[in-house]
């Protein structure tokens, strides 16, 4: 069962609700999964250092073009979306954070809102789970501002709510689970000033 809003619905009507609306995205067909791949267990993998991983800033075309060749090979991405909403009547996403084990992605969305629609042969691909801490909004945002499905996700905050932990902020999952004290001190700012 999935649960949607307080609503209980079964695995077909789950998914039949996810392609409801399908685009022009590659949205696959659930049947066609073969489901044993989510009942291997792995092993916590530790998180490299920040000075271990590479970062990325993507504002062309090649640079999401080079991302996406390496998302592609990815099993789990961890996914973050920031929006400019502050002091504003105009809200839309202004910066995609994507992280694989080995790179980090920040993608300028402003320069590249109108090609961001190939992001959904991997967010809408079973194969591939995506990360996200408290979600709900992300996934909203990228669906309304660039067509983007996610399937196959998994939320931070929804399992700490789940485990009982004392705090559900992603900076306490940070520095409790993998000790990395998170910066948020521009969390509130105006991404379209440079």
């Amino acid at each position: 069962m999935v649960c949607r809003r307080q609503i209980f619905y079964s695995r077909e009507t789950a998914y039949s609700l996810l392609v409801q609306k399908p685009s022009s995205a590659p949205i696959l067909n659930w049947e066609s999964i073969e489901h044993t791949h989510f009942k291997k267990f792995k092993p916590p993998c530790p998180p490299k250092t920040l000075e271990d991983t590479t970062y990325f800033y993507v504002d062309t075309i090649d640079k999401l073009n080079n991302m996406m060749d390496h998302l592609k090979e990815q099993q789990e991405l961890a996914v973050d979306c920031e929006r400019h909403s502050y002091r504003s009547y105009q809200v839309f996403t202004c910066l995609l954070q994507i992280s694989t084990r080995s790179n980090d992605y920040l993608v300028d969305t402003l320069v590249l809102r109108e090609e961001l629609h190939v992001l959904n042969t991997v967010f809408a691909n079973l194969k591939t789970l995506k990360v996200f801490h408290a979600g709900t909004s992300d996934i909203e945002w990228l669906y309304n501002d660039f067509g983007i499905y996610i399937i196959n996700m998994f939320d931070t905050f929804h399992a700490a709510e789940g485990l009982n932990l004392t705090s559900l902020s992603l900076a306490y999952l940070l520095k409790e689970y993998c000790h990395i004290v998170a910066d948020k001190q521009y969390q509130l700012a105006d991404w379209r000033i440079s």
